[in-house]
Parts: C-alpha cells; structure tokens; sequence
C-alpha cells in the first residue's frame, strides 16, 4: 500500500512537473495532462524527491567539472541544483513556482532512469570481467604446471642419455656398491639402466663416473 502510495504521488509530481515546463514554453497541456508520459524505471518503488535532487545536483556538478575542471565550481553547481529542486516544492505557492525547479527534478529523474538502464549491463560486465580473470589464473596455473613438467622431462631425457653413454663403464656390481655406500635402496628386479637412473637421480655418479 506504501509503495502504491508512493508511485501515484511520483507520478503526480512528475506530471506536475511536465506541465509547469510545457505552460513556460506556452505549450496547451489541460487535455494532455492525462497522457503525460511518465519516465519509465525498473525500480519497483519510485525514486524519492531527495535522490531526484541528488541526482539531477551529481548530474549538474559532472557536466560542470567537464566544462570548467573545477571542483569549487562543480560543488558550487551541485548545492544549487539541489537547492533549486527543492525551492519551488516546499516554499513557493503554485501560482508562483516557475520552470526552473521542475527541469531540474526532470534532470535528476532522467539521470536516476539511464543509471537504472545501465545497471543490468554493467554487471554483466562485471560478471564477464571477473569469470575472464578467474580463467585466465586456471591458464596461467596449468601452463606454470606444463612448464614444470617440462623441464623434469628434459632431465630425465639428459639423464636416460647419460645412463646409456656411462652404462658400459660400470659393472651392475659396482652400481649396488656405489647405492650401498650411498644408503640408496634398490630393488632386486632393477635392471643396469634403472640403478644408473636412480643414482644419477640421486647425484651419486657427479664424482665417481669412470673415465
């Protein structure tokens, strides 16, 4: 019932408000005054007369910063917009409330309306934004990965090259020698390659390759 309320005052003063601009530029609005086209929003409850002048004040003091790039100016614009919003409702009689104050409050509706229009897309965006940020750590997490993966694959290749070019050298015996003194425990079904890959693993033939 609230909201309802507050809907048909809003669209009460927006009507007002259309009509004071159309009587100043001598435009006939008493058989328009029911078709008034009321700026849509996708709000469910109206913006109130405070945020209308907040926004229609934001609106005046941007555009004033662009133009002047000063911030004493933009401030200056912002109080008086907002000053001028609220004038003509709350201490002018109708027959004296002139056009001034309802095209600020059509300022700030217009400006609360485009914000209202544009949320949906910038969070979207927004969305997008971070769900591309997110999977480009997962990329950049699995390519750190195939790095690493990539370089044991290169030792261990360094490491089967050098174990078939020293294999000659060692006797299978010599091998278990070199792991026992090295407390490297092999297995009985090793093969000569694989002890001389679990030393080489280890560091233990740095020193002690034969020539």
């Amino acid at each position: 019932m609230k909201n309802m309320e507050k809907e048909v005052k809003a669209s009460a003063q927006t009507t007002v408000d259309m009509n004071q601009i159309k009587n100043a530029l001598s435009i006939r609005s008493s058989k328009e005054k029911s078709s008034v086209m009321v700026p849509k929003t996708t709000s469910t409850e109206p913006p109130s007369q405070l945020s209308i002048s907040i926004a229609a004040g934001i609106t005046s003091s941007v555009v004033s910063y662009i133009v002047f790039s000063q911030f004493y100016v933009s401030a200056f614009c912002f109080g008086l917009v907002l000053f001028v919003a609220n004038f003509d409702l709350f201490f002018l009689p109708d027959d004296k409330k002139d056009v001034v104050g309802p095209i600020a409050r059509m300022v700030g509706r217009a400006t609360i309306s485009s914000v209202e229009t544009i949320q949906p897309k910038v969070k979207a965006m927004t969305f997008a934004a971070i769900t591309n940020e997110e999977e480009l750590k997962q990329i950049q997490l699995r390519l750190a990965e195939l790095e690493n993966e990539n370089v044991l694959l290169k030792k261990y290749i360094q490491q089967r090259n050098l174990a078939d070019e020293i294999s000659s050298n060692y006797t299978v015996k010599e091998l278990k020698t070199i792991a026992k003194t090295n407390k490297i425990t092999l297995s009985s079904s090793m093969t000569k390659v694989q002890i001389l890959m679990s030393l080489l693993q280890a560091d233990c033939l740095n020193t002690a390759i034969k020539k």
